[in-house]
């Protein structure tokens, strides 16, 4: 019996490190297997907030690019540095409809308050003509598609020995609010 007790120890101990060698391997596998599976999930919330951006820069690129026509209409209703040209054509458009004369000064752009941001221009207009040629000018001047607030409206006759027709004069200054100094 002293060499099956010897046979029954070696089994016993070579049993015994195989089951530690087996405890020592799922541990590592369970440590590799929890560390792959953090990384895993922070992997995983990276790409789902990626994607989330994606998501909302697709929205916001679908919002622009369906209100763009929208947002073109409302720019028509503002003038910058860039269209006070053709607002100035609009104006001499309206003078020749109304068959009066135009002398119109340069606009000059004026801040709306002290120390303030927002800026509009000033028009200083002169027209002659017949007194319901002038009252239909200020009236188109009046209906522009612009914010506009007219400040002093100055109109007289213009003494003219002879003739039939009547002449008068008007002095018209006007803001126009809806404009955007860039």
């Amino acid at each position: 019996m002293g060499p099956r007790i010897n046979t029954n120890r070696r089994l016993v101990v070579v049993v015994g490190l195989a089951v530690a060698l087996f405890a020592v391997c799922v541990g590592l596998f369970y440590d590799l297997f929890e560390n792959r599976m953090a990384q895993v999930g922070a992997l995983n919330s990276t790409l789902l907030s990626l994607q989330k951006t994606a998501n909302q820069s697709l929205a916001l690129r679908h919002f622009i690019d369906t209100t763009k026509n929208a947002r073109e209409k409302i720019n028509l209703y503002f003038i910058t540095k860039s269209t006070v040209g053709s607002l100035i054509e609009e104006i001499e458009t309206y003078a020749s409809r109304a068959t009066v004369d135009l002398v119109l000064i340069s606009p000059s752009v004026e801040k709306i308050k002290q120390g303030g941001k927002d800026k509009y221009l000033k028009f200083n207009v002169r027209t002659e003509g017949e007194f319901f040629n002038i009252i239909h000018f200020l009236r188109m001047v009046e209906s522009m598609p612009y914010k506009t607030a007219i400040t002093t409206v100055n109109i007289g006759k213009i003494d003219q020995e002879g003739v039939k027709k009547r002449r008068w004069f008007s002095e018209i200054t006007f803001n126009l609010i809806s404009y955007i100094d860039k």
